[in-house]
């Protein structure tokens, strides 16, 4: 079995990118998007399950973890090569099926739907959000450089620049994945979503060449990271 050929794309376009330049940890933080409401725009939270404090963000509408989740589960996930230290900045790799319950009290995993609203926030068109590939939207498609976390990602490849702007703090970082008994594509970071295709389900890729959000579908069995949404409280009616 292979995998889906939106990844198959190896980590030694990686290595050949050489890293010829890197940003600056204040390149980025423009943050135009980050709308503070409720008198924040970003924070922290504790994990009550293990203790584990995570950044969020506010981007548009919506409040998203600024970090991979972490959650260690008995069975179904996985640390960058078996090592638990790298999951500090990376998170754990989950299958899609145990990504169904790892999120903490009051959040969520994002649906495709959810994905597609931070998208058009970030500048894709309805119509773009709903493509189906690695590349679409085109050249417009750079939603990415908003979401790569500067220092983390070359900025150039083969002489093209490559943005990294990271200005809605969500903080993206390279993660790779697991699948078929080995750790793979390093210069890449997916996410599963909530929303399945039968066996497969939807998920959202970005790669250190280029600043398109990719949208397919892979294996529920491969995993993946996971980022979490806040849950949306109920709206309370009020009595006249």
């Amino acid at each position: 079995m292979r995998l889906q050929t939106i990844l198959l794309v190896t980590a030694s376009l990686w290595a050949a990118a050489g890293f010829p330049s890197w940003p600056s940890e204040a390149a980025g933080g423009r943050r135009a998007l980050v709308q503070a409401v409720d008198g924040a725009a970003s924070g922290s939270f504790r994990d009550p399950r293990d203790g584990e404090v995570y950044s969020w963000v506010r981007i548009g509408s919506q409040i998203w973890m600024a970090e991979n989740l972490r959650f260690r589960t008995a069975s179904g996930s996985w640390c960058w090569q078996n090592d638990e230290s790298r999951c500090r900045e990376r998170g754990r790799f989950y299958d899609w099926d145990t990504a169904q319950r790892v999120a903490p009290p009051g959040w969520h995993l994002a649906s495709d739907a959810e994905w597609m609203t931070l998208e058009h926030t970030l500048g894709l068109t309805p119509a773009q959000t709903e493509d189906h590939g690695i590349d679409r939207g085109g050249e417009q498609n750079t939603v990415a450089a908003q979401l790569k976390k500067p220092g983390a990602w070359p900025v150039e490849y083969h002489g093209k620049p490559i943005a990294t702007t990271n200005e809605t703090g969500f903080s993206a970082v390279p993660t790779g994945f697991y699948g078929l008994g080995e750790f793979t594509h390093d210069g890449y970071a997916s996410w599963w979503t909530s929303s399945d295709l039968g066996g497969k389900a939807w998920l959202r890729i970005i790669r250190f060449f280029d600043n398109k959000v990719g949208r397919d579908t892979n294996p529920k069995s491969i995993a993946f990271s996971v980022r979490c949404v806040k849950d949306v409280a109920p709206q309370r009616r009020v009595s006249r």
